[in-house]
């Protein structure tokens, strides 16, 4: 790694002043994550481990968030501002044995402190939007007024400090204080996704294929065709696919009042690329977002004698801002009405000891607290604001959320859904103790210690990620959690003459009218959302520690404590005086979390009394009984922790053995061909290998175990029928036509009060969520969960060149394994075999798909029918009369259709288990009868933190620095690696995998994985004035063109996988975490030659949403790849991705130092935050079920840090004395 010190951390441009921004300057580094994306899953790493391993530690004591670590940006509890701190040291691989906490890049700072002279600086630095260049953005989009453009908001931003520090007593005690603050009325960029106008009159519009169709059946581009809800009577399609014009609004009504009122209240999108350009626009938004940031420390150094040393020093800073999450669109402005309010303090304090001149001790005593708050407008009282009529319920006013069972579709006038609209608030503390007494004998260096800390926190929170909140929210939405759809209520698919055959006549073309296959579930999904058709209706219900339930909108809270001990023994032998060998050994442990009121549950197989279950074994038994043909599928159960028999919600892992050994090898040949290469003591070949284990963050030890069921639940209204809460209903109610939500289901504003989940009652243990899904969510730790591991290897060569350079050329990998990963207990067995027929559900289900997909005629699939023995005779009976189809194939095609084609495997695992309700023989009353379930339909989905992740990571690693050389000093690092993983995720992404049976199956380059990274940080005093070669003996003139210096950071980097998406669902893996999957490529990646093409307009449907595309031509670009094939793929698109856009950037400082009098100074600066202006785009979204915007590039990468992505230039002002 690199060491950054003395002048140079100040002069390098860092616009936000700290320090932290330099840790991926490092060689083996991948730049920050945007905050655009999130997490920290696609950047911010260092040697291939997950960017939450990082670690920042400060003058000995961890000052890293404790909570996530990671996510767009490494942000320590306490800021680390360049003004503050002497040195930056940053550790890649193969750190010491003496830190053990966790297996990433390891940054070690020292503060500033005193000393005999008084010395100190007031600074002030100031940007605004009359010297920023305006974004891509806002220069892409109409402002609605007539411009073409969206003029810059106007920004003044003002950091200013001071720093002080010297003598209170000479030689003796010392002191530095500095004190700084940042005013800074910002605003930040967003956009929403608005109704068109004709959507908001429930009017759809959908492209058709009256172009025709080319020989291979691909449309040909077609009329966009209006679809008014309430009287267009084109909709269904017989079993040919053939229309049969039945009223789209099988009750007559159209566009529910209320969703009508909720749409016409909200802004006019203005940009079509960020919507579908006919149903949806996107409204770019400038959000003002007024930040406010202090800084105070104060450093204390006392020598009592020369070989006994203290320092002491007290930290405290404030961060309170708005933060985009959550806007309000109500008024003439939009508001940000979420904002991050973060206060971070500590103390600590170390004492040095030379007990003898070759024995050494240091101890550090630190606290360390994060105050962190997430303010929202909570959907409660949005609702009740609103008032919409016909959003009432028996509990009180109901939030909308049409559209909104998974963000990204279309918002709403003040954002409802969980992850915008939640509030949180964590008070996490760190106590810490660390010893080490170093002893120099002979040779030998022998360093021994312990680091012991006390982890407590308190987290208090009002969501349970997804799906809920402790306010009533009403999601209207079809194909994505609960609520499907029926073929009767859209028009037909879109399809090309089948030609006759020998048995069956030919098949006419659907040409008009019709929808494009890769439309059908954005029709599902807007016509659910326009009617108010009731997805589900939930709210996260708290219990306390004996099971009572807490009343509606009490937050859910936990207070826990953790421990964690270190213990390591190092040695560093001199062999001789060329050779060094190092070799230690750590070992440490962290212990469970131990809540206060024992508010913690662990999941259990109620069938075979209660046995906490096994994760491996679970699959393995599910697995086994899917290729037999069989269902295991065992009723769960959650048994409190205090009552389990159990100390702990997971286990203790003991087992953290961590060795390290390296060499060091400073050869001396003075001549010969070894003397030419090596020289004589100018090259050090150094090797290492080490166990590094991961540090398990408060997300994963403290908040995963709370949200699990029993405490925390989440209840609700599941796909209501029309007569919920009255006798009939509104005009057209049929709730017995259960198949044809469009009949049946629940519509806000027609049928009612909203119905509600019934108030909770008292529980007992075991606790035992009803059918049908008693509960949304589970959230468990594996009780067998161990720690992350990493093997890390590095060799390397360091050789001095003439000029004051040193080259080091080298490799470096990591190997992980037992790496945090998650599974979901509901993952579909999508392998199931039918005994009878041999076939498989892959193999059934890749039959219908492929030639739904393909227009074709589906032939009927032993596997339906065998598995739904008695669908087609009992459907009529169980739905007053209606029908499904011919065959149980058939019907599965009618009732979703989008499932099959979008690879919805999900979805229809729950349709089958929802059919073969009905499937059964008849019993003695001539009712259907019920055959058991593939999937748990108590809880919707079981995810289960494990350790079963692995990944690999190999870099050839390059760099050149110089000593400082004729004012200059120049740091320059390249790096070309591979890391490989299994969608490696932060701890704190709740994502699991495609299939929890074959987690391998999408091992591919990491989401990070960048195969290129360059990196360079100068600085050059300018050789004018006194001293300098071209100088003056006139002093005025030496002062005014010396003191000039530059200094800069440059960056390059290739892009990061970049897969074409065919759902998170392919495999059945959950509704709701799963990353989606890449479609398989059917040619070389490397051949399709993505990149920034302008002029673009796309092509049948594909790529039309915007002039600047990925690809040169994204129609023939999507032909290029296939949906997966569930019964022959193994892998995904993930094994062979596409690239992202490669990442530029020149952050450049011009200064000027000017010498007033001896030890008096001022200085000029200006900082050029891209420098050129130059716009790198964000990767753009390869989403198949969105074709208008496959491809489409419409936004610029805003980097971590930054608050856009255009230049902007800083003035800077220091006094110095």
């Amino acid at each position: 790694g690199n060491v950054i010190g003395g002048t140079q951390i100040t002069r390098l441009p860092t616009l936000g002043r700290d320090a932290s921004e330099l840790l991926t300057l490092q060689p083996g580094s991948t730049p920050y994550d945007s905050n655009q994306v999130g997490f920290g899953n696609n950047g911010g790493t260092i040697a291939g481990a997950r960017s939450d391993q990082n670690s920042i530690v400060m003058d000995g004591i961890d000052v890293t968030d404790n909570v996530i670590s990671g996510g767009a940006t490494e942000q320590p509890i306490i800021p680390i501002g360049v003004e503050s701190i002497d040195e930056f040291r940053a550790e890649i691989t193969n750190e010491n044995v003496t830190f053990l906490r966790s297996s990433g890049g390891q940054v070690d700072v020292i503060s500033k402190s005193g000393g005999n002279s008084f010395h100190g600086s007031a600074y002030w630095f100031h940007q605004n939007s009359a010297l920023n260049a305006n974004s891509w953005d806002n220069n892409h989009t109409p402002d609605g007024n007539g411009h073409t453009f969206t003029k810059k908001p106007p920004t003044h931003d003002n950091r200013a400090g001071f720093f002080f520090g010297g003598p209170l007593k000479k030689d003796k005690t010392f002191f530095f204080a500095n004190y700084e603050l940042r005013r800074f009325p910002q605003s930040l960029q967003g956009n929403r996704i608005m109704p068109s106008d004709q959507l908001r009159q429930g009017v759809l519009q959908f492209q058709d294929c009256a172009q025709g169709f080319d020989s291979s059946g691909n449309c040909l581009g077609g009329n966009i065709t209006p679809y008014n809800l309430a009287s267009a009577g084109l909709c269904g399609a017989d079993q040919n696919g053939q229309p049969l014009n039945l009223p789209c609004d099988p009750r007559g009504i159209g566009i529910s009042p209320t969703i009508a009122q909720l749409w016409g209240m909200m802004p006019k999108g203005t940009d079509a690329t960020l919507g579908d350009g006919v149903n949806t626009l996107g409204d770019r938004l400038n959000l003002a977002a007024p930040l406010k940031t202090d800084f105070e420390s104060f450093r204390l150094d006392h020598k009592f004698t020369d070989k006994v040393q203290f320092f002491g020093r007290y930290m405290y800073s404030r961060n309170l801002a708005p933060n985009g999450g959550q806007v309000d669109l109500r008024g003439a402005t939009p508001i940000n009405s979420s904002a991050s309010n973060i206060r971070g303090d500590g103390e600590y304090g170390g004492l040095d000891w030379q007990i003898r001149p070759n024995l050494t001790n240091s101890f550090r005593l630190g606290w360390i607290r994060a105050r962190q708050d997430f303010t929202v407008i909570r959907p409660s009282t949005s609702a009740a604001q609103l008032a919409l009529p016909g959003a009432d319920s028996a509990d009180g006013p109901v939030a909308l959320a049409p559209g909104l069972a998974a963000t990204g579709f279309i918002d709403t006038i003040v954002d409802v859904d969980t992850q915008r609209a939640r509030h949180q608030a964590i008070y996490d503390s760190s106590k810490q103790y660390n010893d080490m007494i170093t002893w120099t004998k002979g040779r030998h260096t022998l360093s021994s210690g312990a680091d012991i800390r006390w982890l407590p926190t308190i987290h208090d929170r009002d969501d349970k990620v997804v799906g809920s909140l402790n306010s009533l929210v009403a999601a209207m939405d079809s194909d994505v959690n609960f609520l499907g759809s029926s073929a009767s209520d859209r028009p037909p698919t879109c399809a090309p003459m089948v030609p006759a055959t020998s048995t069956s006549p030919a098949i006419p073309a659907v040409n008009t009218n019709c929808l494009l296959s890769s439309d059908v579930q954005r029709w599902d999904r807007l016509y659910a959302a326009s009617l108010g058709l009731i997805d589900n209706v939930g709210i996260l219900t708290v219990r306390d520690g004996n099971l009572n339930p807490k009343p509606f909108g009490t937050t859910l809270i936990a207070k826990t404590t953790l421990r964690m001990y270190e213990f390591f023994v190092q040695d560093s032998w001199r062999m001789n005086s060329s050779l060094t060998l190092t070799y230690g050994l750590g070992y440490g442990w962290q212990t469970t979390p131990q809540e206060l009121h024992q508010q913690q549950t662990l999941i259990a197989n109620h069938d075979a009394g209660d046995q906490i279950l096994d994760t491996t074994d679970y699959f393995k038994q599910r697995a086994a009984a899917a290729q037999a043909g069989q269902i295991y599928n065992p009723t769960l159960s959650y048994i409190p922790v205090a009552v389990s028999g159990r100390n702990n919600v997971f286990n203790v892992d003991y087992g953290n053995i961590a060795p390290r050994l390296s060499l060091a090898w400073n050869p001396g040949f003075s001549s010969g061909p070894a003397g030419h290469l090596f020289g004589n003591k100018k090259t050090v070949i150094r090797a290492g290998y080490g166990i590094g284990y991961d540090r398990v963050n408060t997300v994963q030890s403290v908040i995963i175990p709370m949200l699990g069921v029993g405490f925390a639940q989440t209840i609700n209204v599941v796909t209501p029928l029309c007569d919920a809460t009255s006798t009939a209903g509104g005009p057209g109610c049929n709730p017995g036509a259960t198949k044809d939500p469009g009949l049946s289901s629940f519509r806000v504003g027609v049928d009612g009060q909203i119905p509600v989940p019934p108030n909770p009652t008292p529980l007992s243990s075991p606790i035992v969520p009803t059918v049908p899904f008693g509960e949304t969510l589970s959230f468990q730790n594996d009780p067998d969960f161990k720690v992350g591991r990493s093997h890390m290897i590095d060799f390397t060569i360091q050789r001095e060149l003439p000029g004051q350079n040193i080259l080091e050329i080298g490799y470096v990998g990591r190997l992980g394994r037992n790496l945090a990963g998650s599974f979901n207990l509901n993952s579909a067995p999508y392998f199931f075999k039918d005994t009878a027929s041999g076939q498989t559900f892959a193999q059934a289900f890749d039959s219908v798909a492929t030639a739904l997909r393909n227009k074709q005629s589906v032939a009927t699939q032993p596997w339906f029918e065998d598995m739904l023995p008695n669908l087609v005779a009992n459907f009529p009976i169980a739905n007053k009369g209606a029908t499904c189809g011919n065959t149980a194939t058939q019907c599965m095609v009618n009732l979703n259709s989008s499932g099959f084609i979008n690879g919805n495997v999900t979805n229809l695992f729950l349709l089958i288990d929802g059919l073969r309700g009905i499937s059964g023989a008849l019993d003695n009353n001539g009712d259907p009868t019920s055959l058991p379930v593939f999937n748990n339909h108590q809880v919707f989905d079981l995810f289960m933190r494990s350790h079963k992740d692995y990944s690999n990571y190999h870099a050839l690693v390059v760099t050149l620095r110089n000593r400082p050389w004729h004012g200059v000093l120049y740091d320059m690092n390249y790096t070309f690696s591979k890391s490989l993983d299994t969608v490696g995720a932060v701890q704190n992404s709740a994502s699991y995998y495609a299939t929890s049976f074959h987690p391998g199956y999408e091992y591919g380059p990491s989401l990070f994985d960048r195969t290129h990274v360059f990196n360079g940080t100068f600085n050059y005093d300018l050789p004018f004035g006194k001293g300098h070669r071209l100088g003056s003996k006139h002093e005025p003139f030496n002062k005014l063109i010396g003191g000039w210096y530059t200094a800069g950071v440059v960056r390059f980097s290739s892009g990061i996988p970049l897969v074409v998406q065919e759902s998170s669902q392919v495999f059945g893996g959950g509704g709701i975490f799963a990353f989606p999957t890449g479609e398989i490529p059917l040619v070389d990646p490397n051949s399709i030659n993505g990149g920034v093409h302008l002029g673009v307009t796309g092509s049948n449907g594909v790529g039309t949403g915007g002039n600047i595309n990925y690809f040169k031509d994204p129609s023939a670009a999507l032909k290029n790849f296939r949906p997966i094939l569930l019964a022959s793929d193994t892998t995904t698109g993930r094994s062979r991705p596409l690239r992202g856009f490669w990442f530029k950037n020149l952050d450049l400082r011009l200064g000027k130092v000017t010498k007033i009098r001896e030890n008096f100074g001022i200085e000029y600066s200006f900082d050029f935050f891209n420098a050129f202006n130059h716009p790198t785009f964000l990767d753009p979204t390869l989403d198949t079920t969105n074709l208008p915007n496959f491809g489409v590039v419409n936004t610029q990468l805003i980097p971590a840090n930054r608050n856009t992505g255009s230049r902007w230039i800083q003035f800077g002002l220091r006094v110095e004395f």
